[in-house]
Formats: structure tokens, sequence, C-alpha cells
């Protein structure tokens, strides 16, 4: 699936398959109804209206409208964003693209409810897209009050990836899988020891996607500095006599003395890196056959 890229909040957006507000449909009537529905939101009361009209609609049975509800609700968080796309980010901005997200999220619901699951999973993926441009436009300290956006945002990508994986789109599936742990790592306090871990597996694996240079070198590092470290700790054992035998024993036991002449510390320390790494590899090698699954 392509991408285009716009600017919302004064960030990148990389959108999938078109630009909010330039929608193309196959079908006519899906085409016919968005286009319509885009008419009706020029004006905030327009929008207002449309998506009580939609909301409504959405709990009908028949298809169609279930559909043009859907494609209403479309519209109406396109036009919040494609009004939004170069603003200063003021508050009434903000406002805007929030309910951009919720907009999203139905408008997914409702061709979900369709069994329309390629564009119910675009939806979702533009709803999660749009809460990540929203939390890096709003400073840390605010982020309590979009706690809410956040969370659906957050459900948007898990879905997003549900449903674009039984269509087959693997690539968008593990898109939408990335944009959820970055919506994460965004939501994250900035001096964490959570950020700090997706900080490292964003850095080392693409959050468990790929291993990027960045992890190659985390564990080229690793090793080069455990690997000197115990050459300089490491000793000859000093020569014991027998009186010393059964005192050279017992400072064994308390880690004192050892073979290699390395405290239990930094053996302990290079342990546990080297198994966070086993897992991180793990982890990347199992991400990867169940994609393919």
């Amino acid at each position: 699936m392509e991408t285009k890229r716009s600017n919302l909040l004064g960030v990148a957006v990389d959108w999938p398959r078109e630009l909010p507000g330039e929608r193309h449909f196959r079908r006519p009537h899906f085409q016919e109804c968005y286009g319509q529905a885009l008419t009706s939101t020029d004006t905030p009361d327009g929008i207002v209206s449309t998506v009580g009209a939609a909301l409504r609609d959405s709990n009908r049975p028949d298809f169609e409208t279930v559909s043009k509800a859907g494609l209403s609700l479309l519209a109406c968080a396109d036009r919040l964003v494609a009004t939004d796309a170069a603003c200063s980010g003021d508050i009434d901005a903000v406002d805007g693209v929030k309910k951009a997200v919720e907009y999203y999220h139905f408008a997914g619901n409702n061709f979900s409810r369709l069994n329309q699951f390629e564009r119910a999973a675009e939806f979702y993926l533009c709803s999660g897209l749009a809460g990540i441009a929203l939390l890096k436009f709003t400073r840390p300290a605010a982020r309590d009050k979009l706690a809410a956006t956040t969370e659906l945002a957050h459900r948007s990508l898990l879905r997003a990836r549900s449903f674009f994986r039984q269509s087959g789109d693997d690539l968008n599936a593990e898109r939408a899988w990335v944009e959820a742990f970055e919506l994460q790592r965004l939501n994250s306090p900035v001096f964490s020891l959570k950020r700090a871990g997706f900080e490292v597996w964003r850095t080392a694996s693409r959050y468990g996607t790929e291993m990027t240079a960045g992890g190659w070198l985390m564990i080229l590092g690793s090793w080069v500095l455990f690997t000197g470290l115990r050459l300089q700790f490491s000793v000859e054992p000093p020569s014991l006599s027998e009186a010393a035998v059964d005192a050279a024993l017992a400072l064994l036991t308390l880690d004192e003395i050892s073979g290699s002449g390395v405290p239990i510390g930094l053996r302990f320390a290079n342990a546990v890196i080297g198994l966070g790494l086993t897992g991180l590899l793990v982890q990347l090698i199992f991400q990867k056959l169940s994609s393919r699954s």
C-alpha cells in the first residue's frame, strides 16, 4: 500500500494509501457517499450534524446505511485533519485532532462490521497516526489530559495490525505493530525505566521487526566491553602453600579468589546483558516467524 506524506500539528505523517480529503473508492456508492459527506463538513456545524447522523445510522442493519455512516465519519475526520494540518497548534486544532482520532476509529468499526477488513485496517491506522502526532506535539506535562485519546489510538493500532494480517498485508501489519509501540514510547515519562526500555528496543531492533545497525553495534560493543574488562581483571592465581589451602578454599566460596579473577558483580552484569541480547534475538526471530504464519 502506498503512503502519502503531509504535516499534522507540525509532525510529518505518512498516511496509508491517500491523503485525508483526497480518497478514492472503487465502489461508486462509497465514492458518492464520501464526496457528499466531505461537502457537508465544510463548517463546524456541518461536522457536528454529520457526526450525529452517522452515529445514529451506525447501528442500522443494512449495508448501505452502515457504510454511508462510516464514510461520513471518515469525511469528518479527514476534514478536521486537513484543516489542522498546517495549523500553528492552538487549542482548537488540538481538539480537532482528538476528535479525528475518535472518528477514524468509529469509521473502522463500521467497515469491520461490513467485513471490509482492508479499509477498516486503513482507518484504524489513521486513528493511531493522528494519536501519535498529537503526542509528539503535546508537551509531556499536558499528556495526562490525552489519556483516553491515547488509549483509543493504541486500540486502533492493534486492530489495524490484526485486520492487515487478515487481509494478507504483512508490511502494513508490521507498520501498525511498530506504530503501536512508538505510541507507548511517546506516552511514557521521559526519565523512566519504561521509556529507556522502549528506546533500547527501538534502537536495537525497531521493536523486534528487524535488527538495526544500532542493534549490531550494541551487541559488538557489549562483547568488546566485557571481554576487555574480563582481561583487565584476570590475574594469575597466587601460588599457595599447603598450609594456606584451607584458607584458599574458604575464600573461593566467598568469590574473593577465582580461576578467572573476575569480580562477581562483573560476571553478573555480563550474564544479564547476555541474556537480554539473547532474548532480543529470540524475540526478533519469533516476530518474523509469526508474521509469516
